[in-house]
């Protein structure tokens, strides 16, 4: 299936793109933060993050579908 991913901040610093069509086999957004890991090299733990999947709040066990869209969202800091 194809999933457009989204991506911001360190992220987007990290990929060095706004966002990708990704062809995955990850049923969920776990899976595919690790595929993502493997190709990019994030270096960071999805602990630290939230994650949309069709403009909604999702859990990281959240199933996905072909055409869905998936952002990974770093916390928010500032004063």
């Amino acid at each position: 299936m194809n999933v457009t991913v989204h991506y911001f901040a360190i992220l987007r610093d990290r990929t060095r793109v706004d966002s990708e069509t990704v062809a995955t086999e990850s049923v969920d957004p776990l899976g595919l933060w690790h595929e993502l890991e493997r190709k990019h090299g994030f270096g960071l733990d999805p602990v630290h993050f939230s994650v949309a999947v069709n403009d909604e709040f999702s859990e990281w066990s959240h199933a996905l579908f072909d055409g869905d869209t998936v952002v990974f969202l770093p916390p928010v800091s500032g004063g």
